[in-house]
Formats: C-alpha cells, structure tokens, sequence
C-alpha cells in the first residue's frame, strides 16, 4: 500500500486518521480490478467514504498516480 501512500502523498491528498485505511484499501481494490479507473470510478468510490478531509481533485490525481505507477512497475494484475 506504499505506493498509493507515496501517490497520495504527491497529489496532496492527505485522508485523516479516521478514513485513511478505508481509503487506501478500496483504492487498492479499484486499481486492482480495472485496467484503467475513470474519473465516475474514482468519484463512485469516493462517495462511499462520508469524510470530507480531502479535496476531490486531490483524491481523483492521487488515484491516478497510484494507477500509473503501478502501470510503470508492471504490477498490476492482467
């Protein structure tokens, strides 16, 4: 989960201690499960979560980065 970590990081999208695990995770599983996510994806899964301690801009490129390094790292799952 690094990697999403160090994505969120650079997009300046830092979850509260309240969400962050629940964020990182369904993150992982998003990436995990589409070739690549649309912004309807990440915005779907980001009304799930009810806190509000991130920007949506910010939350939306932290997802995408962590989907292109991974791409890079060739880990994702085919």
């Amino acid at each position: 989960y690094l990697d999403i970590i160090n994505a969120f990081n650079d997009a300046k999208c830092i979850p509260c201690p309240f969400c962050f695990a629940g964020k990182i995770l369904a993150v992982d599983n998003l990436i995990d499960s589409r070739r690549s996510p649309e912004t309807s994806d990440i915005m779907s899964l980001l009304s799930d979560h009810t806190c509000n301690c991130t920007s949506v801009s910010s939350f939306i490129e932290g997802v995408k980065l962590a989907y292109q390094n991974r791409e890079f790292r060739g880990e994702l799952l085919r």
